[in-house]
């Protein structure tokens, strides 16, 4: 019974959680988390997919330098503390005209 209750759970615990805040019109930070196994790409897929839902057919832009980072994580199983880290992806989308009015990167100056 147990194994049955337990198996979602750990199923659940695989996938990565999507955060994000508004910081002007048209614009978010958006931040994924994941356990230790996932991959860069996996974060940034699921940020691609949070963007895609916010910004729906005005479209998107990501403007960043994707910092992935790592934090410590505690967690309780029968009364057992349970040490782990999780990994962090930060973006920031830009939306419709938003992501058009972006600044570019400077280019080198040629001789």
């Amino acid at each position: 019974m147990r194994l049955l209750l337990l198996t979602p759970l750990l199923c659940l615990a695989g996938c990565a959680i999507t955060n994000y805040q508004e910081v002007a019109p048209g614009e978010y930070r958006l931040t994924a988390h994941g356990n230790i196994f996932q991959s860069k790409e996996t974060l940034l897929k699921s940020i691609e997919k949070k963007a895609s839902k916010l910004c729906g057919e005005r479209g998107y832009a990501l403007a960043g330098e994707g910092a992935l980072s790592t934090e410590p994580v505690v967690s309780y199983y029968n009364g057992q503390q349970i040490n782990a880290s999780a990994v962090l992806l930060t973006e920031t989308a830009r939306c419709g005209n938003a992501a058009k009015q972006a600044p570019a990167p400077a280019a080198a100056d040629a001789p």
